[in-house]
């Protein structure tokens, strides 16, 4: 069998001695969620507060949202602490650089989700205080899948129009996907719920969502032991909404475009051992402006663009053998470098900044008790230590281990305990 990196680890075939939940698409559909927003609010590991479509201008959580993008909260610790990744490479933030939309996620490109609830410096650096949530996009499917739907509510014109379409090819050697989701949705009005009845009007509880997006994806083995891949990923999201403020009614019409790329090759060695090296590039866009709607008068919004461009190398596999598996290891190292612009009207709160990072780290499994030595109350025994160091240009450095194990005693009853530190990196807006 495939031996799969998980989430919570760099070692192929290693389990996190954190508790790691993982939603296939079955389990994404049994929620009648028809967006990424919407199957993170099934999430009891999710807090609600913080940056969602419901918010604009800046939140109690401090996230810049004029967007009105959806960030992911987990154990309500800020959505600037909970770690998101889509294929396992970081996503450039959206608002003030604040958090990652996963609004703009097509929901029927994603083959699972997996959801880390601790912390997770050692492994994957700055922001994984909260948590870490992977979205792993559809690459192994041969055949062509449509999705059409419609929604309403039973108070209101809050009408709602998705259309997916994605085809896939497998042959020997060799994979290719293209996933494309379209999907629509009416402005609520205040009106049309009694709790906001009283709000002066006009008012709009949940904005007006356009939204196109495409992902693709394609790999091939060039020999036995090397394989190149690559993807890419596109989405734009338009967004209206009605307010009265100061007497007047406007208009709010911000844009969010956001753009990621990669491209890397795996070379396996040593027979068991396995090298990948990959580049990745993302950009999150925010525009528009809002409307005095009485004389017409426009505003444009202050323009956001945050950029992540990183090169992760790494190898791992097995070190030896002990009477319940092999122990394995990971090695590996990382350039970032991330940018943030903010252009307002007056230069004194502009923002042009960027940070060179590098990372080093490493990581052992060692299992004790396993399949071959189990024994009556130990059915599985393991341990995970792991460490990670990480050097800024713009502040310092931080260097954060994780020691951890999990003990079976029975089939389906497992305990796990860690230790760990955790850091969030700060943004650009707090140096600036």
């Amino acid at each position: 069998m495939e031996e799969m990196i998980v989430t919570g680890s760099n070692i192929r075939g290693a389990r996190s001695a954190s508790p790691v939940f993982v939603f296939d698409r079955d389990d994404i559909d049994i929620t009648g969620a028809s967006t990424v927003p919407q199957f993170i609010q099934t999430l009891p590991q999710n807090f609600g507060g913080g940056a969602s479509e419901s918010t604009a201008g800046v939140v109690a959580s401090g996230n810049g949202n004029i967007n009105r993008g959806t960030g992911i909260n987990l154990r309500g610790l800020g959505n600037d602490s909970t770690l998101v990744l889509l294929n396992g490479r970081r996503l450039a933030p959206a608002g003030d650089g604040t958090f990652v939309d996963v609004s703009m996620i097509p929901l029927s490109a994603i083959e699972r989700v997996e959801v880390l609830t601790d912390g997770a410096s050692a492994i994957y650096g700055s922001d994984a205080v909260g948590g870490v949530v992977n979205f792993r996009l559809r690459q192994d499917y041969d055949g062509a899948e449509t999705r059409l739907r419609y929604g309403t509510a039973t108070s209101g014109d809050l009408d709602e129009i998705q259309v997916g379409q994605t085809i896939g090819r497998v042959w020997n050697g060799g994979n290719a996907l293209v996933s494309y989701e379209f999907q629509k949705r009416d402005e609520l009005d205040a009106n049309d719920r009694g709790f906001a009845e009283e709000t002066d009007d006009p008012f709009d509880l949940l904005p007006r969502q356009k939204r196109h997006s495409v992902f693709a994806t394609i790999g091939q083995n060039l020999t036995e032991t090397i394989r190149v891949f690559g993807d890419a990923f596109y989405s734009t999201r338009d967004s209206r909404s009605l307010s009265f403020q100061e007497g007047s009614a406007v208009k709010f019409t911000p844009d969010n475009e956001q753009v990621a790329a990669s491209l890397g090759s795996t070379v396996t060695f040593f027979q068991s051992w396995q090298g990948e090296l990959t580049g990745a590039f993302s950009r999150s866009d925010v525009s528009g402006g809002t409307t005095v709607i009485d004389t017409g008068s426009f505003t444009e919004l202050s323009g956001r663009t945050s950029k992540t461009w990183s090169v992760d190398g790494k190898v791992d596999g097995p070190l030896f053998s002990l009477p319940g598996g092999d122990i394995r290891a990971a090695l590996g190292g990382q350039y970032r470098r991330e940018s943030f612009q903010l252009d307002t009207s007056s230069d004194i709160f502009d923002v042009d900044d960027d940070r060179d990072t590098f990372a080093a780290f490493g990581e052992v499994f060692v299992p004790l008790v396993g399949r071959n030595n189990q024994m009556p109350g130990i059915k599985r025994l393991e341990l995970t230590i792991a460490g990670r160091f990480e050097d800024y240009s713009d502040f310092g450095s931080s260097t954060d281990h994780k020691f951890g194990a999990l003990w079976s005693p029975t089939e389906g009853l497992n305990f796990r305990g860690t230790w760990g530190t955790s850091f969030r990196a700060p943004l650009f807006t707090e140096l600036n």
